[in-house]
């Protein structure tokens, strides 16, 4: 099955400062984000589709294409947002080191 992308005004501009797809990222850039991402086998489902158009599918489209668990794990891998673990030791804190999430 092959999917169209919607037309979309982004113009093309190198995301290689990203670590995830952006609204800026080219048809290779989104292609090779596929392939490091562990989702290659899409790359033929995907072919046309730049940065803007992959984020623009929703949950059910992802899921539709792709199927329950890929289509799960790649709309997660699309719109999640890296969280970090900070750890801290206050001077007045007593005993272990405490635990703070930082987006």
């Amino acid at each position: 099955m092959l999917v169209t992308p919607p037309l979309s005004n982004a113009k093309p501009h190198s995301c290689h400062a990203h670590p995830g797809i952006t609204a800026c990222c080219t048809v290779e850039e989104t292609q090779q984000w596929l392939v490091l991402n562990r989702f290659g086998q899409y790359c033929s489902l995907f072919a046309n589709f730049n940065g803007t158009d992959l984020l623009q599918l929703c949950r059910k489209d992802l899921l539709d294409l792709c199927g329950h668990a890929d289509g799960i794990r790649l709309y997660n891998s699309l719109h999640s947002r890296t969280l970090k673990t900070l750890y801290v030791k206050l001077p007045q804190d007593k005993g272990g080191w405490g635990r703070i999430a930082a987006s």
